[in-house]
């Protein structure tokens, strides 16, 4: 369990490869969901202007469908700026040595895929959970091997000190 360091071309070949895979379902499912958000605006928009007592419905409605396309694009954003940070060299990468690979409970009806992981930040050890996609999961489960890709800072704070946990094979 070494600390972070600069990845090799393989290293960055493999992180990309996960990275791609997860940027390209986090795309679908956010557009997926934001085009539910905006059709059902416009529906009742359209509804609202026959019947006046549902324009207030259709004016709150246009507001989520604005914010949620705020947050599409932000989160959009940056799933590419992600991958454009480990294309560039300016993500570290550490390996570390996983504790646990479970599905952990996160209340009645959320349960979520988690890696347990500890690795080494500077001078200390530090330990952290990751929730991860079912197809890393299923990777982790039959290797237990992976990395730690720690982004510098950047004027995104959806990225900021970011750490994200990807498998080492595929």
């Amino acid at each position: 369990m070494g600390g972070f360091r600069a990845p090799s071309e393989a290293e960055i070949e493999k992180i990309l490869y996960w990275l791609r895979l997860e940027r390209r379902s986090s795309v679908r499912s956010i557009v997926t969901c934001v085009s539910v958000v905006v059709v059902a605006s416009l529906a009742v928009l359209i509804v609202g202007l026959f019947q006046r007592e549902m324009l207030s419905l259709a004016v709150l409605l246009g507001c989520l469908a604005i914010l949620s396309v705020y947050v599409a694009v932000k989160k959009i954003l940056t799933e590419n700026e992600k991958v454009e940070g480990v294309q560039s060299g300016k993500a570290m990468i550490a390996e570390p040595r996983i504790r646990e690979v479970c599905s952990k409970y996160f209340g009645p009806h959320a349960h979520y895929p988690v890696v347990s992981a500890d690795f080494r930040e500077e001078q200390a050890v530090k330990s952290q959970d990751f929730v991860i996609s079912k197809r890393i999961y299923n990777q982790v489960k039959r290797e237990p091997k992976g990395f730690v890709v720690k982004y510098p800072d950047s004027g995104n704070r959806w990225l900021k000190r970011q750490y994200v946990f990807v498998p080492s094979s595929h």
